[in-house]
């Protein structure tokens, strides 16, 4: 396990070394911490007790719930056939009743119970970021890492800003080539486009036809 998280750290340091400016030394202090290990604690034994005594008093309810409704499901079937119709249509209203109950304990206990969960996991999330920060500053570690991923990251090696004014640069770039590529192809076709021929193109075929006339009256003549 300690190889596999050293060879993970030397790894992290390797990629962040290599994504500074050439110009730029660098030396950064990369810690692990397990969550696993640093679980049982005061508060994370608080917590789990609170949970467990939730889920106790959640599941005695469904318990009580799902009795009644068995309980009465049971009565009404031994004694189904010496009631009357309207008596065996009340009883088994009740049962019904008694069925939504149950399932409605359930799905709320169901519900309740993952709420606090998340609450208690958020908690002890919050205390442990807290105390992974407080622990990097205090020992000068750049970056902390655990099983989930990335703990704590020292703001003097985060390029989150830099790079986002470099992707808002990026596209705008992009913007601006496809804008010049689709302007020479609208000026091309509108070279291309043919012109229109005048109307009076025409008039001296009228005009050469004008002649013949004349010469046949002046030949009858």
């Amino acid at each position: 396990m300690k190889k596999m998280h050293t060879a993970m750290l030397m790894s992290v340091g390797l990629f962040t070394i290599q994504g500074m400016h050439a110009d730029q030394a660098v030396s950064l202090r990369v810690g692990w911490v397990s969550q696993e290990d640093v679980r049982n604690t005061e508060r994370g034994r608080k917590l789990e007790e609170e949970i467990t005594a939730e889920h106790r008093k959640l599941s005695a309810g469904v318990e009580k719930a799902q009795k009644a409704y068995i309980e009465a499901q049971t009565e009404l079937n031994a004694k189904s056939t010496t009631l009357s119709q309207a008596a065996l249509e009340e009883e088994a209203a009740k049962v019904a009743r008694l069925k939504l109950d149950y399932e409605t304990a359930a799905q709320q206990s169901e519900r309740t119970l993952q709420r606090k969960v998340q609450e208690a996991t958020q908690a002890a999330y919050q205390s442990f970021a807290k105390a992974a920060q407080e622990y990097a500053k205090k020992h000068g570690f750049n970056i902390l890492l655990s099983e989930s991923g990335v703990v704590y990251v020292d703001e003097s090696v985060n390029a989150s800003g830099e790079i986002k004014s470099i992707m808002d640069n990026q596209y705008k770039i992009e913007l601006a080539q496809a804008q010049n590529a689709t302007a020479p192809a609208a000026q091309t076709t509108v070279a291309k486009a043919p012109a229109a021929k005048p109307a009076e193109a025409a008039a001296p075929a009228v005009a050469k036809a004008a002649p013949k006339a004349e010469a046949k009256k002046e030949a009858k003549a």
